[in-house]
């Protein structure tokens, strides 16, 4: 009797072992699962690198990861999309401020914690790039990469016409554009454009009205200057260069964001102010164009030398059923080892955010050396006050390109194109209070 009791809870036992003890088996609803935008950048390689890291992290986490990598100008009607339908992806590219404009409508996650866990795991990051995705004290988006601009020049022609060396200010530049300018054969010293759609010219045209003394809102940040002399005197300075200079193609004032790389690329233009994706291009397709180029800063106007302040951030949407592993997916594209070797693939057509890359003797180079020195003099939209996010959709809207295609095209005073651009910012201001 006693041996049939043993026997009995002995198969007891070894059943419980393999079925009753077991853990259940894992349902498809029971994965985590986050959904992630990315930008489509122009190299593929670091395009592949970061899908293969997002989706590395869903297979060492058992995390069911959906991640899309988008072209930027369709990223805003698909995050207006997402909003209508509720249905907005957890982690997303952002620049600054579209994570502003976003936050302003109550949708950003704080991730203050995961700036600071960040930083404490790979070093400081250049505390300049974090202070636009800060709102109220807090962090809503941590800087990625940024886009350096600079001015990419014939080193060859320059010298021929007499030039020993880049065009220090935006006078110098207007002078040497003259005399390199050959329109008999089709060839201009500036590839310069305007454009609706145009964000390079946008973004070129802010930190050259900064450099020449105007701006669109006081030191305030909540003061409209877009009328005032110092403005009207910097869109009228501007303004010549498309309109009586002679030194820019005249299809320039439509073009869009591809064009001054493709005139500086098909020899059409001497002087193109661009990113580095321009000089990784011409190192990749033309070694004889590489040696004739140069880099040099962009040229500075009465008030000093700007950057523009373009670049990359990562946020999670505060929709988002998995803010934890969201945050542990954005630190774990943060990673120095792997960052290093995303970020060294595009050198210098991206520039890094931490701190410790400037000391890396890849940065210290003839050609990639004014891209990272650059970022000191880095400004973001709303100068001389703080980014806002009415700033950022003032950027958004190109009123710079509107403003000086009415004075260009249509013929308006620089006067009358900065009162309708005054009257046009303060309804824009008046719309988030």
């Amino acid at each position: 009797m006693k041996k049939s009791v043993f026997l009995t809870l002995a198969a007891v036992l070894v059943f419980t072992l393999f079925t009753g003890c077991a853990k259940p088996k894992t349902t498809a609803s029971a994965v985590p699962a986050l959904t992630v935008w990315l930008k489509q950048e122009v190299n593929e390689t670091t395009n592949q690198m970061l899908k293969d890291r997002v989706l590395r992290f869903g297979k060492e986490n058992n995390v069911n990861i959906t991640v899309e990598l988008i072209a930027y100008e369709k990223l805003f009607p698909m995050w207006t999309a997402a909003i209508e339908s509720n249905n907005l992806p957890d982690v997303s590219y952002f620049q600054y401020q579209e994570a502003g404009q976003f936050y302003a409508k109550n949708l950003m996650l704080d991730v203050s914690d995961l700036a600071q866990k960040i930083q404490a795991d790979n070093g400081p990051m250049i505390a300049a790039l974090i202070q636009p995705a800060v709102f109220g004290g807090k962090v809503y988006a941590i800087p990625q990469k940024f886009y350096s601009p600079t001015l990419h020049y014939r080193k060859d022609l320059l010298g021929a016409a007499g030039f020993n060396a880049p065009p220090a200010t935006w006078d110098e530049f207007r002078s040497m554009a003259k005399v390199l300018t050959d329109t008999s054969k089709g060839f201009y010293g500036a590839g310069m454009g305007l454009g609706a759609t145009n964000s390079d010219a946008e973004w070129l045209n802010q930190v050259m009205l900064w450099a020449m003394g105007g701006s669109l809102v006081a030191k305030d940040s909540k003061t409209i200057v877009a009328n005032s002399p110092e403005t009207v005197a910097a869109l009228a300075y501007m303004a010549q260069i498309y309109k009586s200079d002679g030194i820019v193609p005249p299809s320039a004032v439509n073009w869009d964001d591809a064009a001054n790389n493709t005139a500086y690329l098909s020899g059409q233009s001497a002087m193109v102010v661009n990113a580095g994706t321009l000089l990784a291009a011409i190192k990749r397709d033309n070694a004889d164009l590489y040696e004739k180029t140069g880099i040099a800063p962009i040229p500075a106007g009465p008030k000093g030398f700007f950057t523009p302040s373009s670049g990359s951030y990562l946020g999670i949407f505060n929709a988002t059923k998995q803010p934890q592993l969201a945050k542990d997916l954005i630190a774990y594209l943060y990673t120095y080892d792997w960052y290093k070797n995303w970020m060294d693939v595009e050198m210098p057509s991206i520039v890094p955010v931490y701190e410790r890359a400037k000391e890396d003797p890849a940065w210290q180079e003839e050609r990639t050396k004014p891209f990272i020195e650059a970022m000191a003099a880095l400004c973001f939209i709303g100068y001389p006050g703080e980014y806002t996010p009415q700033a950022g959709e003032l950027f958004n809207l190109k009123l710079l390109n509107k403003t000086l295609e009415n004075i260009v095209v249509n013929g308006a005073t620089p006067q009358a194109a900065a009162n309708a651009l005054q009257k046009e910012i303060e309804d824009i201001y008046a719309s988030y209070k």
